[in-house]
């Protein structure tokens, strides 16, 4: 017991789709803070929408997530309002 261990670098660079370098975490942050902010808001969304229900969500709720979304990404991607919109929303309010 009590070996010694190697260490081995982390590669942390990378190249995504579309030929875009990363370089290591806040590389990657900037890029889908920059690229893919909606996609990441809808899947905050979709997300807690879900918690919220206690249920899958079908696609007749697909509408008001798209609202929901619509005004998070247009509200500046702030949580407080999202989660108000969402608690006083059809969706959540006929759960």
């Amino acid at each position: 017991m009590g070996g010694a261990f190697t260490t081995i670098p982390v590669k942390a660079a990378d190249t995504l789709p579309g030929d875009h370098p990363i370089d290591g975490a806040e590389s990657l942050k900037a890029w889908l803070v920059t690229n893919r902010s909606v996609e990441f808001a809808r899947s905050l969304v979709v997300r807690l929408a879900t918690y919220a229900v206690g249920r899958r969500l079908e696609l007749t709720d697909q509408a008001e997530i798209d609202r929901l979304t619509q005004e998070f990404v247009a509200d500046g991607y702030r949580i407080r309002g999202l989660l108000r919109r969402l608690v006083t929303s059809e969706l959540f309010l006929t759960k």
